[in-house]
């Protein structure tokens, strides 16, 4: 079993909160090319709301969000730590996310995305993490936690039904946090 990464404050207690998650231009590419860029994305309480969304020029939407607009709720989110004490972010779906670009593409996406937690190993209240992948492939797709498990997750696309192709996922996260914390 992994053990947990801890987000601690300036006394080494335990950080309680949760911090502002925000990020800009959000580009998820899968192996065959196909490409949706979104403009912003925040973490809130009921989900992922990104917005500013479109495929080739065409605006994308999930149910009953305005076109553009993307709101991804099923998640979950951990901080494992791997076998070499250090900490990733695993956010996975906890099922299938499904949106149209306009009313001819039907997009569905399963799987999770590993990304880079912070490394910084000082106090602060903001922390940057870039999240990368080229051709699809993302940058980080499975590591091997502190029971030598390997864990690997990755994001697929299916297009109009066709077959889930991997798809990368690249974007600049901020987090904000209401008092100066640490990573460990």
């Amino acid at each position: 079993m992994a053990s947990e990464g801890e987000v601690v404050n300036a006394k080494g207690e335990l950080f309680k909160g949760k911090p502002t998650e925000t990020g800009g231009a959000t580009t998820f590419e899968t192996t065959g090319g196909s490409k949706i860029k979104c403009s912003a994305f925040t973490i809130g309480e009921t989900g992922i709301p990104l917005t500013g969304c479109e495929s080739s020029g065409i605006k994308c939407n999930s149910a009953g969000a305005k076109a553009g607009e993307l709101l991804i709720t099923a998640i979950e989110g951990k901080l494992p730590r791997t076998a070499t004490k250090k900490l990733v972010s695993e956010t996975k779906l906890t099922s299938t996310f499904e949106f149209e670009c306009g009313s001819l593409v039907k997009i569905k996406i399963r799987g999770g995305l590993l990304t880079p937690a912070p490394t910084e190993k000082s106090l602060k209240t903001e922390f940057k993490v870039a999240v990368k992948q080229t051709k699809g492939v993302q940058e980080l797709t499975e590591f091997e936690n502190e029971g030598k498990e390997k864990i690997k997750l990755v994001l697929e696309t299916s297009i109009n039904g066709g077959a889930f192709t991997q798809t990368g996922a690249e974007f600049t996260e901020t987090l904000l946090f209401p008092e100066a914390v640490e990573f460990r």
